[in-house]
């Protein structure tokens, strides 16, 4: 059945937090991001990346899955829109009796069903496509961890997964932008202003403008980024200020700076900034 995207019921009066039209601000910072080489991303490319991210996370100590594990049980069915390799998905198998994952690049589903064959994972399905593209049937719960920054009409995007949702619906998100720590060097080496994502701050007044009263729990401050090594710290680095494939010239001088910025804890390379990242969720009336 064909799940079709309607308007989101609004609970509250919608509120204009600042007179400002909040779904326009979002479209103008990613269209500015994705027109700008920081924007461009490979996901297939990533993948084996995000798979390591997967295989490391501890499910105990994660902020999202820690609020999940509070309203999500074995009865339910949960959907993880933007799976990716799956970081959620999978420990989300844990917590509820079914899940879909839904996942536009093949790269992605391919490392997510390598994953699921290995743990011997059955209770877990996997869509191709995109979000705006997916047909699913409701679920219970309905998860978006880090994909909203790259989605320029966020509105039906959002009313999408309000309709899908039968119970609660969690959109994880970041505080700070990831690119904070490198803001130093983008200045040295480019100039003017970052073309930064949206994030949190632009995604609560906008949940309100739709009569959305969320709650929200910010995660514990942590370093800015974690890198295995030096080598993925400067592959990192190198995409975050927008240098192609086959442009080197800089990485001496980034990897000076990130040997200058970078600490080590726990076996991991990371910036000492303190960062944040937004659990923000809904139930439904």
């Amino acid at each position: 059945m064909r799940v079709e995207t309607t308007q989101v019921a609004t609970r509250w009066r919608a509120i204009n937090a600042g007179g400002v039209d909040w779904a326009a601000n979002w479209r103008r910072k990613v269209e500015v991001r994705q027109a700008h080489p920081v924007g461009m991303r490979d996901w297939d490319g990533r993948a084996q990346r995000f798979a390591r991210r997967a295989a490391e996370l501890n499910s105990a100590r994660d902020p999202l899955l820690r609020v999940l594990a509070e309203g999500v049980s074995k009865d339910d069915s949960a959907l993880d829109v933007g799976a990716g390799a799956g970081r959620y998905a999978l420990p989300l198998a844990s917590l509820a009796g079914r899940v879909t994952a839904v996942e536009p690049s093949p790269g992605m589903r391919a490392a997510l069903a390598g994953a699921l064959a290995e743990r011997g994972v059955e209770s877990v399905s996997v869509v191709a496509g995109t979000w705006q593209e997916a047909v699913v049937e409701p679920h219970d719960v309905v998860m978006c961890a880090h994909v909203l920054y790259f989605v320029a009409d966020v509105v039906p995007f959002i009313e999408k997964l309000d309709t899908a949702a039968r119970r609660a619906c969690y959109i994880y998100i970041r505080v700070e932008g990831r690119e904070e720590p490198l803001l130093p060097l983008w200045e040295e080496l480019a100039g003017g202003p970052f073309p930064s994502e949206p994030g949190f701050a632009d995604l609560y007044p906008l949940l309100l403008s739709l009569g959305i009263r969320a709650n929200v729990r910010l995660t514990p401050p942590e370093g800015g980024g974690g890198y295995p090594d030096l080598d993925e710290a400067l592959g990192q680095a190198r995409l975050q200020l927008g240098l192609t494939l086959d442009q080197h010239e800089h990485d001496g001088r980034i990897r000076e700076f990130l040997r200058e910025h970078l600490v080590e804890r726990n076996g991991r390379l990371s910036f000492p900034t303190r960062m944040q990242s937004a659990v923000v969720w809904w139930q439904k009336e």
